[in-house]
């Protein structure tokens, strides 16, 4: 009798038990899964990044030395991302490049980064390297700078801020560097827009005056806000099309006592604007 009433009990708990399991079984499947897929996207990324430092098309055997992996497994991954388009295989050589799709996701992130967006990380290191204020300034309509970014150090004197600023193109910061970029055909019928737009005294001829000296300089210097001791020191940043987009510039304390080494500010300033005008900078007013 006891077995007959217990042994329902016991098939029970016997089937409650497999099916504990089972779903344990599955629960560890998915989180394999999980971890491979993972593992795979983290690989493909490395794959990516690897043909992108790379000094020109890459084989199956550099990449595999460089992230680590079997041969097999980087040719595996190569393949699907060149099934993606995210990679180019030179049907001769068999080697990797960057594909059309990866630059065409890269291109659209970028068109939705504003200046002051893709300037930030370079202004930063601008302002590491020369212990100085740095700033960015893109062209806002056909006459001004605007001033949409600023990276501040710490330091005994404090310029005040430039953030914020918006300034006639002449009397702007990195302004008349900006106008000396522009192509001459097309900045001479420009200038005498530009003098009408002027709340300064300024004439065609003294723009001229200012602006054709600066021709095929990589930096300038100029004092700003009518204060001789606060000077900047811009270098022109140009869009995707190699047209003005705006400066990035230093702002610094102009002190007898303390003087800046300008040279040396230069370099790193030239250095950051082509940086960042390789890293296809939206199109700005003045250069459309």
């Amino acid at each position: 009798m006891n077995g007959s009433v217990d042994s329902p009990g016991r098939w029970a708990q016997g089937d409650q038990w497999d099916w504990v399991c089972a779903f344990e079984r599955a629960d560890s499947m998915v989180v394999r899964q999980q971890r491979q897929t993972t593992q795979s996207v983290e690989r493909s990324l490395d794959i990516l990044e690897a043909v992108a430092d790379s000094d020109g098309p890459i084989g199956v055997s550099a990449l595999a030395r460089d992230i680590g992996l079997s041969k097999a497994t980087v040719y595996r991954l190569c393949q699907t991302l060149v099934e993606r388009s995210f990679l180019e295989q030179d049907p001769r050589t068999g080697e990797y490049r960057l594909g059309g799709r990866l630059v065409a996701v890269a291109s659209r992130a970028i068109g939705r980064l504003g200046f002051a967006d893709l300037s930030r990380p370079v202004l930063e290191d601008m302002a590491r390297r020369g212990r100085q204020n740095a700033f960015a300034a893109t062209v806002s309509g056909e006459h001004a700078l605007f001033v949409c970014e600023e990276v501040r150090v710490q330091g005994p004197v404090q310029p005040q801020s430039l953030l914020g600023l918006r300034r006639h193109l002449l009397d702007a910061p990195g302004g008349l560097l900006c106008l000396a970029a522009w192509p001459e055909d097309r900045f001479r019928p420009f200038v005498r827009d530009l003098v009408r737009s002027s709340p300064a005294d300024w004439t065609p001829q003294k723009v001229l005056d200012q602006v054709l000296p600066l021709r095929g300089r990589a930096c300038c210097v100029q004092s700003v806000l009518d204060n001789r001791n606060l000077r900047t020191l811009c270098s022109v940043v140009r869009d995707y099309r190699g047209q003005v987009a705006g400066v990035l510039g230093y702002c610094y304390p102009s002190l007898p006592i303390d003087p800046v080494n300008e040279d040396e500010l230069s370099t790193f300033c030239d250095e950051a604007a082509k940086t960042l005008s390789q890293t296809a900078v939206p199109p700005a007013a003045l250069g459309g």
